[in-house]
C-alpha cells in the first residue's frame, strides 16, 4: 500500500503560493492508494458552513473530483477545525474526515497519524486554548451564527499580528533544533502515552521536518512546513521517504 500525506500547506487564497504547490501534490498523488491530509491544509476554516467551498473552490472541486478514484482522510488541524459538516453531503462527502488521529494498520506496520498539537507536550496555554475552541458551543457558533466573511477577517487580522511577532524573532538553526528535539521526545511521550500502539507516528503542526527512528522502537515523521520543503511524505510498508514536488 502507497500512502502519500501532506500537512501544513496553509492556503489563505486561491491561487497563492500554497493553492498552487498543493495542486501539484494532488497530481503527484494520483499513483497513491491512500492520501492522508494531515491539518492546516488551510490557513483558516472554522465550522462546516457550505460557503467555505465558495471561498475555495478550485481547491475543493479537485479534491472532489480526486477522492471519486482515491480513498481521501482529511484530518483536522489547529488552523482548520469544526469542519465535519463540509464532509457530510455534496462534493467532499467521499472524504473522510477526522477529528484526533487516524490509526491504519499495513502489514505490519500501524501507523498514527495526528496533526501534531495533540502530541506536543509542555505547551499547557495552547492546550488550554484547544479546549475552549473545541468546544460544542465555538463549534456551533462557526457553523450556524458566525458568517463565513467575518471568521475570515478575523483571522486574517490574527494572522497579520502573528506574522508581525514572528519577525520580532530569527528563525535560526538554533531555533529548529530546539523545535526537532522537543517534537521527538513528544513524540515518545505519546507512544508510550498510546500503549505502544504504533510503530509509526506521522504529524504536521512543528513545521520542522524530521525523520527519526526511536531506539524505543518506532518512527517519528514530520512533514514539516509544506511550502518550504516542497515535498510531502510518501509511506510504503511502513517505512517514510519524503518526495519533492515537481
Amino acid at each position: 500500500m502507497i500512502i502519500h500525506s501532506v500537512s501544513d500547506v496553509h492556503i489563505k487564497k486561491e491561487g497563492d503560493k500554497a493553492a498552487l504547490l498543493f495542486s501539484q501534490f494532488l497530481e503527484q498523488s494520483k499513483s497513491a492508494d491512500i492520501i492522508i491530509l494531515l491539518g492546516d491544509i488551510f490557513d483558516l476554516i472554522v465550522g462546516g458552513d457550505q460557503a467555505w467551498l465558495k471561498r475555495y473552490p478550485e481547491t475543493f472541486d479537485k479534491l472532489s473530483r480526486l477522492s471519486s478514484v482515491k480513498k481521501i482522510f482529511y484530518v483536522e488541524g489547529n488552523h482548520d477545525f469544526h469542519m465535519k459538516r463540509l464532509f457530510e453531503n455534496g462534493p467532499l462527502e467521499k472524504i473522510q474526515h477526522i477529528s484526533g488521529d487516524l490509526l491504519l494498520t499495513d502489514g505490519e506496520a500501524r501507523i498514527c497519524f495526528s496533526h501534531g498539537d495533540d502530541v506536543e507536550i509542555d505547551n499547557k496555554n495552547y492546550q488550554t486554548y484547544k479546549k475552549v475552541i473545541q468546544h460544542r458551543f465555538v463549534e456551533l457558533l462557526a457553523s450556524e451564527f458566525v458568517p463565513v466573511k467575518q471568521i475570515a477577517r478575523i483571522g486574517e487580522y490574527a494572522s497579520a499580528q502573528s506574522a508581525k511577532r514572528s519577525r520580532r524573532y530569527e528563525v535560526n538553526e538554533s531555533h529548529i533544533k530546539r523545535i526537532r528535539e522537543k517534537f521527538r521526545e513528544s513524540a515518545k511521550a505519546y507512544y508510550f502515552k498510546q500503549d505502544k500502539a504504533f510503530n509509526l507516528l506521522m504529524c504536521g503542526h512543528s513545521h520542522v521536518k524530521d525523520l527519526w527512528h526511536s531506539e524505543d522502537g518506532f518512527t517519528y515523521a514530520n512533514n514539516g512546513y509544506f511550502q518550504a520543503e516542497k515535498s510531502f511524505a510518501v509511506i510504503t510498508n511502513g517505512k517514510v521517504e519524503f518526495r519533492e514536488i515537481n
